[in-house]
């Protein structure tokens, strides 16, 4: 074995020691080590926040049947932001004023952004959206692959399948937004301008309830994909107006932040037959790194079939934070300070995570490119994910 490989495995090895259960070890007692966690539990984006409370209970409940952060049980305080970026900032500030070491900041988008001005002298504040631009150095990271690198695989895809007439039906929200400029910039990417025309750009308010205008409009341009980059009930309803409009059959691409269980099964009358997104592994079936593999295993056994809550892109976007996040406090211990986290967090690499690999010096404040990012389709008969077809 070459020594880079025996190095590779070494790391990953030691990395795994302290990223996942440690069978043996005592339970976690004394006094709770708290982090703040500033969630959409209303509002919304309640679907969002009600997953991401579930991973982090779940990774909360598997710290401290493990030791708890070198010995002291580990305590997600979860509060609820509304879905307000105004509600956000709010809690932020108090947060801040207790001197934190990290902050769990749920987002959407647009909390996650107003909270930045905050955060120039720290403490360490993960976004759970992935759709956040981040600022190399900065305290402030973002979890998960960014949304630019979703959407280059997902081209890149589209056009291995022949997909050459897109139509895309922005919100006007800040994730429509950025999202739209990404698509506008990556139909000028020269992988691009010959093989695949945009050939619609439509947008919606997320609180309208109906966007037939704007679907008549895209059906007259004889699209083969559909890309609407929303989510929740603004999703429900592109899929509603496509319905009324006979489009049931153009393949629709929505936000991965659609990629919830919950959702999907309850609005399963609605469900299009061909809903295809960019997301993790949703099992460990076919995923080569031995060591991811095994962060794949350990986050899909802590939502069992018989739990309420469920193992999806929405419970990952908060699951590897967390454990990412304890890996680094049991490093620096109890007592470690946020610069400490910061510089942990800025040289971490080889940390092997549900969305890949993690080398945070490679890209800075995420830690991930585009690699981990596998196309899936929706199947609402077996209710779950099944990756496209080589």
């Amino acid at each position: 074995m070459a020594r880079t490989s025996r190095l590779a495995v070494v790391l990953g090895l030691a990395l795994l020691i302290g990223a996942l259960p440690q069978p043996g070890l005592p339970a976690a007692t004394g006094a709770p080590l708290e982090v703040y966690a500033s969630l959409s539990m209303t509002g919304n984006a309640a679907f969002l926040g009600a997953g991401e409370q579930d991973a982090l209970h779940k990774v909360e409940a598997l710290t401290n049947a493990s030791g708890g952060i070198n010995g002291r049980p580990l305590k997600f305080i979860v509060e609820d932001n509304q879905s307000s970026p105004q509600v956000d900032v709010q809690l932020m500030s108090a947060a801040l004023a207790t001197h934190p070491v990290v902050v769990i900041d749920g987002g959407p988008l647009a909390g996650c952004r107003a909270n930045v001005p905050l955060l120039t002298n720290g403490p360490v504040v993960y976004c759970l959206s992935n759709s956040l631009p981040t600022v190399p150095g900065s305290w402030v990271f973002s979890t998960a692959y960014a949304t630019r690198d979703a959407l280059a695989v997902a081209m890149s895809r589209f056009r291995q399948m022949k997909i050459e007439r897109i139509a895309v039906l922005s919100p006007t929200d800040a994730t429509g937004q950025e999202t739209d400029q990404l698509l506008r910039d990556a139909a000028q990417a020269p992988e691009n301008v010959n093989d695949v025309s945009f050939v619609a750009f439509e947008h919606f308010n997320p609180t309208d309830i109906s966007v037939s205008a704007q679907l008549a409009h895209i059906k007259e341009t004889n699209p083969q994909l559909l890309i609407s980059y929303t989510t929740g009930t603004a999703l429900g309803t592109v899929f509603r107006g496509m319905q009324t409009l006979g489009l049931d059959d153009l393949p629709v691409f929505p936000s991965s932040g659609s990629m919830s269980w919950g959702q999907l099964t309850a609005e399963k009358d609605i469900i299009l037959k061909d809903v295809v997104f960019a997301g993790p592994p949703l099992s460990s079936a076919g995923v080569k790194d031995p060591d991811v593999k095994k962060a794949v295993e350990t986050f899909l056994r802590a939502f069992p079939p018989s739990s309420t809550a469920h193992a999806d892109f929405i419970s990952a976007l908060a699951w590897d934070p967390a454990m990412i996040v304890v890996y680094m406090l049991r490093k620096i211990g109890p007592n470690g300070t946020a610069a400490q986290l910061h510089d942990g967090l800025m040289s971490l690499r080889g940390y092997p995570g549900v969305f890949g690999r993690y080398d945070f010096p490679a890209s800075p404040q995420r830690g991930l490119t585009g690699q981990g990012v596998l196309l899936q389709r929706w199947d609402k008969d077996l209710q779950t994910w099944v990756p496209l077809a080589k």
